[in-house]
């Protein structure tokens, strides 16, 4: 199946055209949950708190295996310096400009344009599922509603259109943040050695962490001091002081076992001040690594696939920040693998998407599909 560029760049004009930043994806998703009623897809809204609804549709061929296409329908809040409408998709040479154009509604519109011609797929069995999320960028409230349906159980494999450079990513680094609060002993700033200044206590343990950061490097994840905050409206010693951490596990690290090395990193500093230690809360599951079997069928279609279009087979990396994919691959136990468009400037001003690779991605989509229920 050869997908023209004009047709691609009409969906992408589109989906940039309604806005949908986390929590206000309402429009967008009644838009494209008419679109693919009218391709003859049935379509299934998944509730989700605090954002628009997340759509679960399905073509079915017959019986057989099911697999799936991943996306999400967010994007984050525009910021300033766009030099033009970041809702007006503007086009030069290869590159698409507008908000969310790479992150990820070039993966969509190459999606949606198999998702388009999916009845003239030449598959003999099984099925085609549509998976569009929402609140990606914040929580992933949609990714964990949808698990929490338990409604992908006859789902062997997926293909999400996150945006990777053409690269074909097989697994995805797991997070978790901490928050450590510091607690000094205030005193008149005039006598500071009276008191315990918990911005100086904190500073050592940002010190600490520094140097530990490159042993969590070697391991394959990050560590990152996310803020530090401390206030005092009086002349006094500032007598608290709290730092986020923000710490990416490699895809052979555990959460529990990086949670509780943290804690003992920390414990040290107890002998000089009064200091704790906690995950911070969120309202979704915090995510874990993971990597797909370079010999799973889904990473050979895409391999093939891809062979086909680009002439070469992907490069194959691991992502360094986590995704919906995490939820999908450790809690629902589907087999992910993500191959996206270039592009630059992610959110940020004068987001971009390189146009050639997003017609390269919508026919290595239909052809690994072809390839999984042939």
């Amino acid at each position: 199946m050869e997908f023209s560029k004009e047709e691609v760049l009409q969906l992408l004009k589109q989906l940039v055209s309604t806005p949908s930043p986390s929590g206000k994806e309402a429009e967008l998703v009644d838009r494209v949950e008419s679109w693919l009623q009218s391709w003859g897809w049935e379509v299934k809204r998944i509730p989700t708190p605090e954002s628009g609804d997340s759509l679960v549709a399905h073509y079915i061929f017959g019986d057989g295996p099911r697999f799936m296409l991943l996306g999400h329908l967010d994007t984050v809040e525009p910021v300033s310096g766009w030099d033009t409408d970041p809702y007006n998709l503007m086009i030069d040479g290869d590159l698409a400009y507008g908000l969310g154009a790479l992150d990820m509604k070039g993966g969509l519109a190459a999606m949606l344009t198999v998702a388009k011609y999916i009845a003239e797929l030449r598959a003999r069995q099984g099925g085609v599922w549509l998976i569009l999320t929402t609140d990606e960028e914040r929580y992933s409230r949609g990714a964990d509603a949808i698990v929490r349906t338990r409604i992908l159980t006859e789902i062997r494999g997926g293909i999400c259109a996150e945006p990777t450079d053409m690269k074909l990513v097989l697994g995805r680094r797991g997070r978790v943040v901490f928050r450590i609060e510091v607690e000094g002993r205030s005193a008149h700033a005039t006598t500071p050695s009276k008191g315990v200044n918990a911005i100086a206590e904190a500073a050592r343990v940002i010190l600490d962490l520094e140097e530990y950061a490159g042993e969590v490097a070697r391991r394959g994840g990050s560590l990152c001091v996310l803020s530090v905050s401390s206030y005092s409206p009086y002349l006094s010693v500032p007598d608290r002081c709290v730092l986020r951490v923000d710490r990416h596990l490699g895809v052979e690290e555990s959460r529990a076992v990086a949670i509780e090395e943290f804690r003992r990193r920390i414990a040290k500093f107890r002998k000089r001040v009064l200091i704790r230690v906690m995950v911070e809360d969120r309202p979704t599951p915090y995510m874990d690594a993971y990597r797909v079997d370079p010999s799973n069928p889904v990473v050979k279609a895409v391999v093939y696939a891809a062979r086909q279009v680009l002439g070469r087979a992907p490069r194959r990396i691991i992502g360094e920040s986590v995704a919906d994919e995490n939820y999908f691959v450790v809690r629902a136990g589907i087999p992910i693998v993500t191959l996206g468009p270039m592009g630059g400037n992610a959110h940020a001003a004068n987001e971009y998407v390189h146009v050639p690779s997003l017609v390269a991605c919508a026919r290595i989509y239909y052809l690994a599909l072809e390839k999984l229920l042939a």
